[in-house]
C-alpha cells in the first residue's frame, strides 16, 4: 500500500465513478483500475461495488476511506509544516471553530489578520467541540476555538477567552406572562417549564438534569447539532433556544425579522459556557500560527475578570 493508491482511492470516492477520477487525474481507466486492484489484493478484500449509479462502498472501504484522508491530510499537514518553518508572514494555519464563535468578534480578528498577511493561507474546519477536539488530537489542526464544558485531556493547553452562559433566545409571544417586570429582564427557569425549547445536543443532558434537580418539568422540543440551526427555528417561532450569549451576535447579520424576538438571561445563569482555546502543546506550531494564537489570546480578555467583551 502507498500513498499513490490511497489518493487514486480517495478520488475515485469523492468523484462518484472511476472514469470521472480518472479524468480528474489526467489517467485512463484501465491503469486506475489496476491500482484498486493490487490495493485490494492486497488488503484480501472489495472496497466498493460499481452500479449504475456510480460506486457503493462496502464496509471495508468505508473505514479504508476514512483512514486515507486522515493519513492524507497529515500528508499535507506535514508538508505545509515544515515550508513555513520560521515565516510570521506566510504558510497555512488550520484551525477549528464551533458555530456559536462564527459570528463573534474573534472572526473579525482573524479576518483582520489575514488581511495583513496575504501570504498565510487559513484552513479553518468548523464543527461541534468535541469533533474538533479529535481534530486536534489527530493533528488534522493546530489549534481550536470551542466552549466549556468539555473533558480537558492533560496533553493539551486550555487558554480562557471569554466567560458566559446560555440565554433564552424567541419571539415575544412566548414570553409573555414571565414574572420580570422590567423590559428584556431575566426569566427565572422555573418560567422555561412550559416553554418549548431548542437545545444543542451537547447541552442536553445538562439541561435536562438541571431541571430534574429543579424538580422542574420541562419540554425538549428540538435538539441539533449547530448553534445557528438553534438560532433560526426559534426566530421562526418552533420554540425558545437555549444559545451561548455571545451567539447572539448572529442578530447582527439579520436585515429584518419576520416576527419580534428577545433575548432573555436566565435568572442565577445555570448553565456557564466559557470561549477557549485548545492547543497540543507537544505539537509544532508554524511560526504563523503562533503569531495568530498571540492576537487572539491578548485581544479579547478583561482584565478584571475575564468577562465577555465581544460587543
Amino acid at each position: 500500500m502507498n500513498i499513490k493508491q490511497l489518493y487514486y482511492f480517495v478520488t475515485i470516492v469523492d468523484e462518484g465513478t472511476i472514469s470521472k477520477a480518472a479524468k480528474k487525474l489526467f489517467m485512463t481507466q484501465p491503469p486506475l483500475s489496476s491500482q484498486i486492484k493490487s490495493l485490494e489484493d492486497e488488503l484480501n478484500c472489495v472496497l466498493f461495488t460499481r452500479t449504475s449509479h456510480g460506486i457503493t462502498l462496502t464496509e471495508q472501504g468505508k473505514i479504508l476511506y476514512q483512514r486515507a484522508v486522515s493519513v492524507l491530510n497529515l500528508l499535507s499537514t506535514a508538508k505545509e509544516t515544515i515550508a513555513g518553518v520560521g515565516e510570521e508572514s506566510a504558510g497555512v494555519i488550520r484551525l477549528g471553530v464551533t458555530s456559536s464563535v462564527a459570528a463573534t468578534k474573534i472572526m473579525s480578528s482573524i479576518a483582520d489578520f489575514s488581511q495583513k498577511n496575504p501570504a498565510v493561507q487559513i484552513n479553518m474546519n468548523e464543527a461541534d467541540t468535541y469533533t474538533l477536539i479529535e481534530q486536534l488530537r489527530s493533528n488534522e489542526i493546530q489549534f481550536c476555538i470551542i466552549r466549556t464544558p468539555f473533558f480537558l485531556d492533560e496533553k493539551f493547553t486550555s487558554i480562557p477567552i471569554a466567560k458566559g452562559s446560555l440565554v433564552a433566545f424567541g419571539q415575544s409571544d412566548f414570553f409573555r406572562g414571565s414574572l420580570s417586570t422590567e423590559e428584556h429582564g431575566a426569566i427565572l427557569l422555573k418560567e422555561l417549564s412550559n416553554i418549548p425549547l431548542i437545545v444543542y445536543r451537547r447541552w442536553e443532558r445538562i439541561v435536562k438534569s438541571t431541571f430534574e434537580q429543579n424538580g422542574i418539568k420541562y419540554n425538549i422540543r428540538c435538539i441539533n447539532n449547530d448553534a445557528r440551526t438553534a438560532w433560526f427555528l426559534a426566530q421562526k417561532g418552533m420554540g425558545v433556544a437555549l444559545l451561548p450569549s455571545s451567539g447572539i451576535a448572529l442578530l447582527d447579520h439579520v436585515t429584518a425579522l419576520e416576527s419580534e424576538c428577545e433575548v432573555r438571561e436566565i435568572e442565577g445563569s445555570p448553565w456557564d459556557t466559557d470561549i477557549v482555546i485548545l492547543y497540543d502543546r507537544s505539537a509544532y506550531l508554524p511560526a504563523c500560527s503562533r503569531k495568530l494564537l498571540q492576537i487572539l489570546t491578548t485581544a479579547f480578555i478583561d482584565p478584571k475578570d475575564k468577562s465577555e467583551v465581544f460587543f
